[in-house]
Order: C-alpha cells, then sequence, then structure tokens
C-alpha cells in the first residue's frame, strides 16, 4: 500500500471514529441552569452519536429517543410547575451522560437593537443596583451578536443569574421586566436576550421571505447587486493603506508635541453585519424556533426610520413569520414604541420617527400584540434614554394583564379616538381613559397642532375638560382639516393617564409624508 493511501485511509478512520463518538450536547437554551416553560407540554432537543438512543429524566419523568442519522434528536416532555432546580439527566448506549440542573418558570424572549441591548452598567444607578440586588432566579441568556448568510441550529453561550456582581452587563429592560413578572408570580423566571444594536428589521426576518414576498423583493434584489460587487478583502487592503499614512501623520503630530490624529475605524464585514437581510435570523432566531416561551418583547425601529412606510409592512411580516416558524400560535409579543428624540419640535410638520411609531402603533392590529408608549421619556441628545426602568414596567404591564390575570393594572396607554369643531374650539375625544387624564408641570395641555386646507400647521394650546376630553384654541383664521398630537421627533407633550401613561401619538390625516423615502441603506446604492 501506497504511504499516500495509507494516510487517506487513516484520516478517515480517524474521521469515522470522532462521529462514532460524537458528543452528547443540548443547545444553550437547554445549557446548565436553563429556566424551561412551565406549565407547558415541550420539546427537548440536542445531539448525540448517529443512531445512540438516548434516556431522559426529568422530575419524574422518563422518556427514550434515538439520534438520526445527522446525530440529532428530540423529544416530548410533560409540563413542569414552576419552581426549580430539577435535575435533567441524559445518558446514552453509547456511555455518554450528561446531569444538570434548570427550573422551570415563565421564559421571555427580548429582542430588538441597542436600547433593548442597553446594560444595567450603563444604566442610571448601576452601582446602587449592582449592590442591592440579588435574584438567583431570574435568569439572563445573552446570545452574542453574530450575523450570517448560512442558517445555524445552534449558538453558545450560557445561563446566568441575576445575583450580585453578576447584573452588570445584562439588558436593563430584559432584567427589569423579568424583576416585575418574578415578584408578581413567584416563579423563576428566564430571559433570552438576543438583541444587537444597530441592527435593521430585515435582519431579523427570514431571507426567503424578503425574496418571496412582492412588497420586500426589491430590498433582496438590491442587496444581491450589492453582494456581487462588495470586497471586504479590498476594504481591508484600503484600510491598512489608510492605518500606513496615519502613522506618518500621528509620528509627525509626536515628534512637534502635537495631539495625534484620530486613528482611522477599520471596517465591518457587512456581509456578516446586523442591516443584511436575514442574518440575525439564520444565526440567532433560527437556533430558538419550537423553544417554549412565554412571549417576545422588543425594542427596535430607530436603524428603519429612514422609510417608516415599508416598516410599517415589515414589522407585521415578521411577527407573523417568527409566529409560524415557532410553532407555538400566536405567542404574546410586546414592543416599545419609539421615544423622543433629537432637538425638541412642535408638533405637526412630517417628521419620520412620528411616521415610524405610526407604523408601530397600527401593527397592534395583529392578536395578542401590546405597544409600551414612551413618548414622554426620551433624551433628545441621546437615542438610548436612561429611563429603561420605566420602559420596563410599561411593557411588564401588557404581560401581567394580559397573560397573568392580573386586576385593577392600567396597560394600554390613553389614545386619541377623534376631533370636532366646537364652535371657536376644538374638542378632542380619547379612549383608554377609565381613570381619566391629567397633564404635568403646565396647566394647559401640550403637543397639539392644527392644519386647514393649505396643510401648514398651527401649534395649539388645549385645556382639559372634566378629565375626559381636551378643548384646542384654534387660530380664528384657520378652517380646520387635520389635527395631530405628539407628531415630531421629540415633541413636548404633557397629557397623561391618571396611572401615569402618556398619550399616544396621533394624526387625524392620512396626507402622505413629504420627506424622501430610503428603502435601503445608502450604502446599497452608492458606487463602490
Amino acid at each position: 500500500m501506497s504511504s499516500q493511501r495509507f494516510f487517506r485511509l487513516f484520516a478517515c478512520l480517524i474521521l469515522s471514529a470522532c462521529v462514532a463518538h460524537a458528543e452528547l450536547r443540548l443547545p444553550a437554551q437547554f445549557g446548565e441552569g436553563a429556566v424551561l416553560q412551565r406549565e407547558t407540554a415541550w420539546k427537548l432537543r440536542g445531539w448525540a452519536t448517529p443512531g445512540a438512543i438516548i434516556e431522559i429524566r426529568l422530575d419524574g419523568q422518563h422518556t427514550r429517543t434515538t439520534a438520526s442519522g445527522e446525530g440529532r434528536w428530540q423529544a416530548s416532555m410533560d409540563p413542569l410547575d414552576g419552581g426549580g432546580p430539577y435535575v435533567l439527566h441524559l445518558q446514552t448506549d453509547h456511555g455518554d451522560d450528561l446531569e444538570h440542573p434548570v427550573w422551570a418558570g415563565e421564559v421571555w424572549v427580548a429582542s430588538g437593537q441597542s436600547n433593548m441591548q442597553w446594560t444595567i452598567d450603563r444604566s442610571r444607578n448601576a452601582d446602587l443596583h449592582r449592590a442591592i440586588w440579588d435574584y438567583p432566579e431570574i435568569r439572563i441568556l445573552r446570545v452574542a451578536p453574530e450575523g450570517s448568510a448560512d442558517k445555524t441550529l445552534e449558538f453558545d453561550d450560557a445561563w446566568r443569574p441575576a445575583t450580585r456582581g453578576n447584573l452588570g452587563d445584562m439588558s436593563a429592560i430584559g432584567f427589569h421586566f423579568a424583576q416585575i413578572l418574578h415578584e408578581y408570580l413567584g416563579v423563576p423566571v428566564g430571559i433570552i436576550d438576543v438583541s444587537w444594536g444597530g441592527s435593521a428589521i430585515e435582519a431579523w426576518m427570514d431571507r426567503d421571505l424578503l425574496a418571496t414576498d412582492p412588497r420586500f423583493r426589491l430590498i433582496d434584489e438590491l442587496w444581491r447587486e450589492f453582494e456581487q460587487r462588495y470586497d471586504f478583502a479590498a476594504e481591508m487592503e484600503r484600510h491598512e493603506g489608510r492605518i500606513a499614512a496615519w502613522e506618518r501623520r500621528r509620528d509627525a503630530a509626536l515628534r512637534r508635541g502635537e495631539d495625534p490624529p484620530r486613528q482611522p475605524r477599520a471596517p465591518r464585514n457587512l456581509m456578516k453585519g446586523n442591516q443584511r437581510p436575514g442574518n440575525i435570523f439564520n444565526n440567532r432566531v433560527q437556533p430558538l424556533l419550537g423553544t417554549a416561551i412565554g412571549g417576545v418583547i422588543w425594542y427596535q425601529g430607530e436603524s428603519n426610520a429612514r422609510d417608516p412606510e415599508l416598516y410599517a409592512e415589515l414589522f407585521p411580516a415578521m411577527i407573523g413569520d417568527w409566529r409560524d416558524r415557532w410553532g407555538q400560535g400566536n405567542f404574546p409579543f410586546y414592543w416599545v414604541q419609539l421615544t423622543a428624540f433629537r432637538n425638541r419640535q412642535p408638533s405637526g410638520p412630517d417628521a419620520s420617527w412620528a411616521f415610524l411609531r405610526e407604523a408601530q402603533s397600527r401593527t397592534r392590529a395583529l392578536p395578542r400584540t401590546g405597544e409600551a408608549v414612551t413618548i414622554d421619556i426620551g433624551d433628545g441628545a441621546d437615542i438610548h434614554p436612561w429611563e429603561k426602568e420605566e420602559v420596563a414596567r410599561r411593557l411588564a404591564r401588557w404581560a401581567l394583564a394580559h397573560e397573568y390575570e392580573a386586576r385593577g393594572i392600567a396597560y394600554a396607554a390613553p389614545r386619541i379616538a377623534g376631533w370636532e369643531p366646537d364652535g371657536e374650539h376644538v374638542r378632542i375625544h380619547f379612549a383608554n381613559t377609565d381613570g381619566g387624564l391629567l397633564t404635568r408641570e403646565f396647566d394647559v395641555v401640550h403637543g397639539f397642532a392644527v392644519a386647514g386646507e393649505d396643510r401648514a400647521w398651527h401649534t395649539v394650546e388645549g385645556h382639559l375638560i372634566n378629565g375626559r376630553e381636551v378643548r384646542l384654541e384654534v387660530p380664528p383664521d384657520v378652517r380646520i382639516k387635520a389635527v395631530r398630537y405628539a407628531w415630531a421627533d421629540n415633541p413636548l407633550v404633557n397629557l397623561y393617564s391618571t396611572e401615569g401613561l402618556p398619550v399616544t401619538p396621533w394624526r387625524s390625516d392620512t396626507w402622505e409624508r413629504t420627506g424622501e423615502r430610503q428603502m435601503v441603506p445608502r450604502f446599497l446604492t452608492d458606487e463602490p
């Protein structure tokens, strides 16, 4: 036998041995310290040696399954009561053994972009919270951001308890949401934090959906054209040239005793980034499909404010597609409406963030959805408002009232139901105001604007009538055709329900936005 043939045969034998003794393992969501959705039948899945028989024991349950030819297996499990820790024990007829503790409780996916990813360490009173909070039965699975064109079935991350010294890098909204549920329900709560700062909604969606749906096909086509001409290696080569030039300028500045220029930032590989359609879905959502959950909380939209009209189609399509693929029916899906940002502006004139908020609100037409209105707690100078705890409270109101049947909890923000002329005034009617309305900081109501046939907007003040309606002071020379409330990137507003929920931004007109539509990021249509 030739040496070359011998080494090929030897390599095949080694490879066969590796496959024959494949490691018994579980996806991260079922790993050590996991929280499993209570009181629901669920499926455990994992990998083992092809053909191996796996024995599974958990809280008196005993079941058996067999790994497929690809080494994948799945087993149906009976519901668990909230509590723990339970011992999950798996053993194969090949001698592999796996045992670790798990809990049963409420499992929620926390998803979106940077405001959902924002950590406790970067939030208000972080030092105090790290010192006093200790919740061993709140457990967080932080899924590291990563994008790919290829679909995967697992990610390599671990559950951690929300205990002292362990909180800092956890999602602030995710933790606070879990904290409220845990204190109300008295059961463990698990948060699967799969969020990525700056991500576009297209990256969270299956690219096949975008490619086949006529409403979104152009997105896929533009990306495919860009992918054919995009050369990351050439980008890196040009970057190396910029670095060399920067080093010369830096050295010269240092010799003169001057501050050196800023180092050029390395380019990001857009093929693995958080804008490319399907990238996050493939790598981070796909592995979770089928995992039993209580619901999803979502904070995203800033990266899609370039085209709110498109977002109005994408957002409900994404929710519907996730629900279809998850196989758990219409699970709850609650989101944060974009808060105020940029310079303070009068209501009325077109603003892309106002239309994006409207797109989010219209998605309430889907069943088992809810919206946390946060127009009052933004930061004009920072796209990341500090009040993450209040955001979580407003999300938790929806979950407690709808999913856990908490009585007497207000959850839906007040909304405007319509308007009508009232002599020299305009009267505004409201819904979701069982406890009435109130103003803060000022006696007059701020945030309204009116327009006539010329579509020129006039900021107007209002007065609260009997805590139920608002009467607007209208300019005498304006014949009102439209009314808007909180219709700006960062409007001045001060109208609340008595429970402290702000009135939802609203408009009576259906006039098209005058700003430019931008379906995709500009780099897709720029010449290389």
